[in-house]
């Protein structure tokens, strides 16, 4: 029993409403979800999510110090709002804004005008998808993007991973910029969230998806080749008919969908690889115990969402790109020894 004074252990079911209503949350107002409930779930409701700009709270009635980077959102939104000419902002943010200050004054200006919804929040990444772009032109810059989302979402991990999903599938970042940042030191702290793992499933589903549907597609292209090519009654030696050059293309997108599926796996091992192997080495220098509930919670995602792909990918390669001998044998053990097993029963 709790001691007396000491607050109540939340109960299983209430874990699970308070889980369902926060994903609710993503879809609706707030308002919306309360006029809805029955009332013993109001209780359960979690907070609206707030954001935090790089600048803090703005008072409408004051006036930004010339220079700040709140005068510079500011002068970013009313060119935005004004249907500037896109050369014309991209001109204004090279000649005022410095490089180190760019991801994130685009990144919390952005995010800040679309917070009133999802789906406002939608509306304005389709319409500026060009101002990302412009500001994650690299790998580097790309998971300066991620890491300006994460601070500004920072009291709502949800919301972090809401909006990444929706970077990725605009093309804005890349999985690997995500998976690197993820990865990076500051951030590996992430790797016991439960938010952080669901955001990667999802990833990790809908990148394998799309590699499914190009293949598909492939797939399809070539049985109508193989109908023209008895239809005209064999293949013409370098003919260059709409129907090769179809199936050409289709091999291309084919190609580039199974080489970004290899990173993808490869770039994941290599990121939470390094991140147990630097964990379990720093434990080992201090003489500490390596199993730490970060460690526990995540290998154990790890290992769950390898185990769920590994048809998708090949562990010998895996194993090869991070150069598993040298790793801690805490990793090896933790790791690979148990995806060795679940390998071993594939057919």
């Amino acid at each position: 029993a709790a001691a007396a004074g000491s607050p109540r252990a939340e109960l299983p079911h209430d874990a699970f409403v308070r889980h369902i209503l926060d994903k609710c949350l993503r879809l609706a107002y707030l308002e919306r979800l309360q006029k809805g409930l029955p009332a013993p779930f109001v209780s359960h409701l979690p907070p609206q999510p707030a954001g935090a700009a790089a600048w803090g709270a703005v008072d409408p009635s004051a006036v930004a110090e010339p220079g700040s980077m709140q005068a510079k959102s500011v002068s970013l939104l009313n060119r935005l709002r004004s249907r500037a000419e896109q050369a014309d902002v991209l001109d204004w943010l090279q000649r005022e804004v410095p490089p180190a200050e760019l991801q994130t004054l685009v990144v919390h200006s952005l995010l800040d005008a679309g917070a009133k919804s999802v789906s406002h929040l939608e509306r304005l990444l389709d319409k500026f998808n060009w101002l990302v772009a412009a500001a994650a032109q690299d790998g580097p810059a790309r998971a300066r993007v991620v890491g300006a989302v994460a601070a500004y979402w920072r009291a709502s991990p949800h919301m972090t991973w809401l909006v990444l999903s929706k970077l990725v599938r605009r093309e804005l970042v890349d999985p690997q910029a995500l998976v690197g940042w993820l990865c990076s030191a500051p951030e590996r702290r992430r790797l016991a969230w439960p938010s952080t793992w669901e955001g990667l499933h999802l990833l990790f589903e809908r990148s394998l998806s799309h590699f499914k549907s190009v293949e598909g597609e492939l797939k399809a292209e070539e049985d109508k080749y193989a109908e023209y090519v008895e239809m005209i009654g064999g293949e013409e030696e370098g003919s260059t008919s709409a129907a090769g050059q179809r199936l050409e293309t289709k091999r291309a997108i084919s190609e580039r969908a199974r080489r970004e599926k290899k990173e993808l796996f490869a770039n994941f091992f290599a990121g939470v690889c390094g991140a147990f192997d630097d964990h379990a080495k720093a434990a080992a220098a201090a003489g500490a115990p390596v199993e730490t509930a970060w460690w526990s919670a995540a290998i154990g995602h790890a290992v769950g969402l390898c185990r769920r792909h590994i048809a998708e990918y090949s562990l010998s390669s895996v194993e090869a790109v991070v150069e598993v001998d040298e790793l801690a044998a805490a990793v090896q053990r933790s790791v690979f020894e148990r995806l060795r097993e679940v390998s071993a029963w594939q057919l």
